[in-house]
C-alpha cells in the first residue's frame, strides 16, 4: 500500500462551541432503524449474529456544521490514494480520502451517554453480558485471543474525521480492532454521517464471494447481485455495526461527504492477566497497524518485528 501522507492530527480542540451537552432538551429524539443482514457478511467461523443499526438525530444539524467547518479550515489532503497490489503486478485504489484526527473524551462520554440506552433497547451486546469464543471472528474480522464475557462501557476518544470528494470511495473491507490490553478492545464500528447533500456515497454491507475490480476506475467493487443493504447517508444519522461486516463506503458521483468514525469499546468482566511484555507488543501492534493503514510500510514492518520478537503469539491477541 502507497500513499503520500499522513491524517492531520487536531491539536487539543474545545467542541463546546456547537457541541450540546448529551441531555439538552432542543435535540430531537433519537430513533434506532434495526438492519437486516445476511450471515454471507461475516465469515463462516461466527457464531455471532450479525448486528447493524441505523441511529437517527445523534447530531444536530449545528454539530455537523462545525465538524464540516472543523474538517474544511483543518484537514490537510492526505496525497495519493491508498494502493493495494494484484497478483499481475498491477494496483487496485482501495481508498481515496482526506482524514484527520480528533482526540477528545468529551465527545466520547457526551455521544455514549446519548446513546447507550436507546441502543441498548435494541441491541444485548450493548445492554447486556456478550459472551465470546476464541475461534468466533464475527466481532472483529479474524481470530483473535478474547474468550470470555464482555460488556460495553464507552467509545473511543480517538475521532477519525473523513471527508471524500467527488470520485472518492473506500473499498470492501472488515474494519480492525483497537487493542487497548487483553481486557478492553473495540467489537463495534461507531460513525456519524455529518451531511447528505451527495450523490452516491452509500455504505454497502456485501457478501464477499464476488468482489471485481472496475477496469475504468481500477477500483475494488462489489456487485450490485451481492449487496445486502445500502445505508444512505442523512447528517446527523449514525451507523452501528459489529466490526465483522464486510462492507465499503460507495463511489460519490457528485458533491463531498463527511462522516466521524470511532468504535464501541468493550471490557472483560472477569479481567486476566497482562504481562508487561504482552501490554508492550500490543502496543507496538496497535502502532505498526495504524502505519500500515497510512502506507508506511517500512516502519510498519519494523515494528511488527519488535511487538513478535516481544511475544510471538501476538497474532492471536
Amino acid at each position: 500500500m502507497t500513499t503520500n501522507s499522513n491524517p492531520t492530527e487536531f491539536p487539543s480542540i474545545d467542541l463546546s462551541s456547537f457541541l450540546l451537552p448529551a441531555s439538552d432538551p432542543t435535540r430531537l429524539p433519537i430513533t434506532v432503524e434495526p438492519l437486516t443482514l445476511p450471515a454471507s457478511v461475516l465469515s463462516s467461523t461466527s457464531t455471532i449474529e450479525p448486528k447493524a443499526y441505523v441511529l437517527h438525530n445523534i447530531l444536530t444539524p449545528a454539530e455537523c456544521a462545525g465538524f464540516i467547518q472543523l474538517a474544511d479550515t483543518g484537514i490537510l489532503p492526505s496525497g495519493e490514494p491508498l494502493l493495494v497490489p494484484t497478483n499481475d503486478g498491477r494496483t487496485q485504489r482501495y481508498v481515496n480520502s482526506d482524514r484527520g484526527i480528533i482526540n477528545s473524551l468529551s465527545l466520547a462520554n457526551v455521544v455514549w451517554e446519548r446513546i447507550r440506552d436507546v441502543l441498548g433497547k435494541y441491541d444485548e451486546q450493548i445492554s447486556g453480558v456478550l459472551e465470546v469464543k476464541d475461534e468466533d471472528d464475527g466481532m472483529v474480522g479474524k481470530s483473535w485471543r478474547m474468550n470470555g464475557r464482555w460488556r460495553a462501557d464507552g467509545l473511543n476518544e480517538v475521532w477519525r474525521l473523513v471527508r471524500y470528494e467527488t470520485g472518492g470511495h473506500f473499498g470492501p473491507h472488515r474494519d480492525g480492532v483497537l487493542v487497548t490490553d487483553l481486557n478492553r478492545r473495540s467489537m463495534k464500528t461507531f460513525m456519524f454521517y455529518l451531511n447528505g447533500d451527495f450523490e452516491g456515497g452509500t455504505t454497502n454491507f456485501v457478501d464477499d464471494q464476488d468482489l471485481y475490480t472496475d477496469e475504468v476506475t481500477g477500483k475494488i467493487r462489489a456487485r450490485d447481485g451481492t449487496i445486502a443493504s445500502r445505508v444512505r447517508p442523512e447528517a446527523g444519522m449514525a451507523l452501528v455495526f459489529n466490526h465483522g461486516l464486510l462492507h465499503e463506503g460507495d463511489v460519490l458521483l457528485s458533491g463531498k461527504k463527511y462522516i466521524l468514525r470511532s468504535e464501541i469499546m468493550f471490557s472483560r468482566i472477569e479481567p486476566i492477566e497482562n504481562s508487561a511484555k504482552e501490554s508492550e507488543a500490543i502496543q507496538l501492534k496497535q502502532r505498526a497497524e495504524q502505519l500500515e493503514s497510512e502506507g508506511r510500510q517500512t516502519e510498519a514492518v519494523a515494528l511488527y518485528r519488535r511487538a513478535f520478537k516481544l511475544c510471538p503469539d501476538i497474532e492471536n491477541f
